[in-house]
């Protein structure tokens, strides 16, 4: 009977020490993950989220309005490359792409903190190519699902002198205050 209790207490044990480290994972993902939401706010005109397929999360009035979108046309659920040039969206698929197999195949915990920045072209409504800086940084859910936060600051100094405008940064935040 003792050597039962032991094995019980052990096994009791090993379980709480399990849970208690899963729930500090979850904690410090989930603060990393609005650390990086925070920084990119402070850069960015729009700031979204996009599920493991690229289509936004929720809905991004910051960007509708970047693009001269009409009001009341949400944008959750929409492909982001949707919204680039013809030509550029399979580049951007590819540069957005995860896991980087390069990284990955060498570090796959490397993958995950890897951030980028590149140029890109959006169409607006009215057909024009407006150039941003579009930031990059792919993470992991709570549901173990591939997400992807994204910030896109309008640019005007793009390569072939396109136009842009500079503006107040505008959020896109989840209900109830996180992104």
């Amino acid at each position: 009977q003792c050597a039962t209790v032991v094995v019980l207490l052990h096994t009791l044990e090993t379980n709480i020490v399990a849970i208690a480290r899963q729930s500090i994972e979850v904690l410090t993902a989930a603060h990393h993950r609005l650390a990086v939401a925070s920084l990119l706010r402070m850069v960015c005109d729009a700031v979204v989220e996009l599920d493991a397929d690229l289509n936004m999360v929720e809905d991004c009035p910051a960007l509708s309005n970047a693009l001269f979108r009409a009001k009341g046309k949400s944008l959750q659920g929409l492909p982001l490359k949707q919204f680039f040039i013809l030509g550029d969206e399979g580049q951007i698929e590819e540069l957005l792409s995860f896991p980087n197999t390069t990284s990955a195949a060498s570090d796959p915990s490397a993958a995950l903190v890897t951030a980028k920045m590149f140029h890109v072209r959006l169409r607006d409504s009215w057909g024009n190519a407006v150039p941003f800086e579009l930031f990059h940084v792919p993470f992991k859910s709570l549901g173990d699902d591939m997400r992807h936060l994204v910030g896109l600051r309008e640019h005007g100094d793009y390569q072939d002198g396109r136009r842009g405008t500079e503006g107040s940064p505008a959020v896109c935040e989840a209900p109830g205050g996180a992104s």
